[in-house]
């Protein structure tokens, strides 16, 4: 394992792996959008230069070659994905391209295991965490927890991590518990769901609900366990890295049970990572 490189799989643009190089790592970058990368040309002239940043232009896939790539149009492309339902949720434009894919098991064996592994690349974040075994695992990771995807916690678990921490991504980046039973916040949370399932993707109900949900917990520990409630990092990145993030470090199991209570399609108000470390 390298201790000063982290892989940063959804470059996005740029803002998690402006946040790594300034903390000294050195980063290989991934990003399928040619125009992300471009843009990430720009703006990181200089690491490129001297070797601190490299950057990939390909989408991680179930087999090297070609690959089709949906960019979402509307959003600054932060929903662009392999699969044209994620990439058009809430009624986006979208348009195909074909980019350059391979396997991200190649990726680890042209550039060695790294410190960190930062992954979330709208819905294919599976196709990472399966190639990941005990003889190529990070540190730490982050992924993008997904509704119908939580086998990918049993993949880090066999591949020998032991502990996480499920992270509120809207509200501060901040680590979540499920609420005990009979408790205000449960009942709001009954609340967003069913207004989630009756009114879905209108206008101005996902604003709505987020504002419910800060309200519901404000000034309680029953969802939130961390001290970090205000953050420097944009909304739009994915936060601290999980050796700096707050609070305990949780097992399989209470996380398990956490993701099954928060984790619904991210057009519901809130969206979750979830970080796993060997430790």
């Amino acid at each position: 394992m390298d201790s000063k490189l982290i892989i940063d799989v959804g470059v996005n643009n740029g803002d998690d792996t402006a946040n790594y190089l300034e903390s000294g790592f050195r980063v290989v970058g991934i990003e399928a959008n040619p125009d992300m990368v471009a843009a990430c040309v720009k703006r990181f002239h200089e690491p490129l230069r001297d070797g601190r940043l490299i950057l990939l232009n390909v989408a991680i896939a179930e087999q090297d070659g070609l690959a089709e790539f949906y960019v979402s149009e509307g959003n600054r492309s932060v929903w662009s994905s392999l699969d044209p339902g994620l990439a058009g949720r809430t009624g986006l434009g979208t348009r195909a391209i074909q980019v350059p894919a391979r396997r991200f098991r190649s990726v680890l064996e042209e550039f060695g295991v790294p410190y960190y592994l930062k992954i979330d690349i709208e819905g294919a974040d599976h196709l990472c965490l399966r190639e990941i075994d005990a003889s190529m695992a990070p540190r730490y990771i982050s992924f993008e927890a997904s509704e119908g995807r939580i086998e990918s916690l049993l993949w880090l678990a066999l591949a020998g991590y032991k502990r996480f921490r499920l992270v509120d991504q809207l509200l501060g980046f901040v680590q979540v518990t499920p609420p005990p039973m009979h408790s205000w916040s449960l009942a709001c949370e009954i609340v967003l769901r069913r207004i989630g399932r009756r009114l879905g993707a209108t206008p101005g109900v996902a604003a709505a609900r987020r504002r419910l949900r800060e309200l519901a917990t404000p000034h309680s520990d029953e969802k939130h366990s961390g001290v970090q409630t205000v953050s420097r990092f944009p909304v739009s990145s994915s936060g601290p890295r999980p050796d700096e993030s707050g609070g305990p470090w949780r097992s399989l199991e209470e996380t398990l049970y956490a993701w099954l209570y928060y984790v619904r399609p991210t057009t519901g108000g809130s969206w979750y990572d979830v970080h796993a470390t060997l430790l």
